[in-house]
């Protein structure tokens, strides 16, 4: 079921690891456009596609991260909905 519309089914993937996590200021912008922490190495387009391609099929991409030392990780969360 989608998180917002329990109505809506579909399938849900989750991908998590426990790396350093990604801080907060990075968090917001992890979408965007050529934005990276890569430096050299890295395009920034590959979660920006990735967004792209989950919204063309109607579905969500939600991200959930710590950089707490306790309990470092990152979580995303992909819903697609069945199609109709």
């Amino acid at each position: 079921m989608d998180w917002r519309e329990q109505t809506k089914q579909g399938v849900r993937v989750t991908i998590a690891d426990d790396g350093p996590g990604i801080p907060r200021e990075s968090q917001a912008r992890i979408f965007e456009q050529f934005f990276t922490t890569k430096g050299e190495e890295g395009t920034g387009l590959g979660l920006w596609v990735t967004r792209g391609i989950v919204e063309e099929y109607g579905g969500t991409i939600r991200l959930k991260s710590s950089v707490n030392v306790a309990h470092s990780g990152t979580v995303f969360r992909i819903f697609l909905p069945l199609g109709e």
